[in-house]
């Protein structure tokens, strides 16, 4: 999903039919580039959000405005 006024995607989190999230740990050879999110809040954040549980409760924007680091090319 794309947002109209910032032309940023909407990352939201992967979950199973029973409600888990999908996930796994990757190894570092298999990274191709890092990627720039930005919290989406909307008007008011949720009261909710910590410092520890933000990353499990809130949708974020990738942001295409700064330059990423292309990984391809370390050895």
């Amino acid at each position: 999903m794309r947002v109209s006024t910032t032309q940023m995607h909407v990352l939201k989190r992967a979950m199973r039919s029973a409600g888990t999230p999908f996930g796994n740990i990757l190894p570092l050879d298999q990274f191709r580039s890092l990627a720039h999110i930005i919290p989406r809040f909307g008007c008011v954040a949720d009261s909710r959000l910590t410092a520890e549980d933000s990353a499990h409760f809130a949708q974020t924007f990738l942001n295409k405005y700064i330059p990423l680091l292309d990984l391809s090319a370390c050895p």
